[in-house]
């Protein structure tokens, strides 16, 4: 299977249909474990879609469809920070979508003078925490919890853009979390 998306951009109101069908797919147990920012519902598509935020939603295309989201989120409920999401569409995912949805979504944070970003990731969730290791983000605090009747980890997550630490990130080698 081809995995190179022609475009990542933002969604635009003509995107709607497509959005709508993207959750409607991914709308499963095996991905809602690990995505539940919001329900993967038509609501939550026209809102993304539709409606004025602060908040910025780009999404992969392969064709015209939608094979994965990344959002940067929260300064519609007034937070400082934003937290980073990916979905990755459950027939894509593991070629390499979520990576070039991660590095869109830093550039446009540094576009829009960003200067740290958050996540929250699940520790059973192995293939994303690693690609956001790689991309720089370090663990900053984590919490035992229950998920769909199993014992996980939520783990928080910081990526600092400031300049500062990104000239250190190329300097000096990343450091060792303890397990």
């Amino acid at each position: 299977m081809n995995a190179n998306p022609t475009t990542v951009r933002a969604i635009e109101p003509l995107d709607i249909n497509e959005l709508v069908a993207f959750f409607a797919y991914n709308n499963v147990p095996s991905v809602t474990r690990q995505f539940h920012p919001f329900t993967l519902s038509p609501e939550s598509a026209y809102m993304i879609a539709l409606t004025p935020h602060q908040d910025r939603y780009y999404a992969a295309f392969m064709e015209e469809k939608i094979v994965g989201l990344v959002m940067l989120r929260g300064w519609d409920e007034g937070y400082a920070i934003p937290s980073l999401g990916i979905l990755v569409d459950r027939e894509h995912q593991g070629v390499g979508i979520g990576n070039l949805l991660m590095r869109h979504a830093i550039r446009e944070a540094r576009i829009n003078s960003v200067c740290t970003i958050r996540l929250s990731v699940y520790g059973s969730n192995h293939l994303a925490r690693k690609m956001y290791e790689n991309c720089g983000f370090r663990e900053v605090s984590r919490e035992s919890l229950t998920v769909s009747d199993t014992p996980d980890v939520k783990q928080i997550m910081i990526l600092d853009l400031s300049p500062s630490q990104t000239l250190l990130r190329h300097i000096l080698p990343p450091p060792i979390l303890s397990q």
